[in-house]
């Protein structure tokens, strides 16, 4: 029960922080403001990570 909680926890992590690199994306492309490259690029390795991780804790193969 434990380990499909944090699972969960971190494929919802993963969509928070695709969701703030697509942000970011969005900002930079509009000129609000003006992130890094490599800051949005963290982003999408972190989401990533995350995403691969919950997947792989939660024992579901696709």
């Amino acid at each position: 029960m434990k380990k499909l909680a944090v699972a969960v926890f971190l494929e919802k992590l993963a969509r928070h922080l695709a969701l703030l690199a697509c942000l970011a994306i969005v900002a930079k492309a509009s000129g609000w403001t003006d992130p890094s490259q490599a800051s949005i690029l963290l982003l999408i390795a972190l989401a990533t990570a995350a995403h691969w991780c919950g997947r792989a804790s939660s024992g579901i193969r696709r």
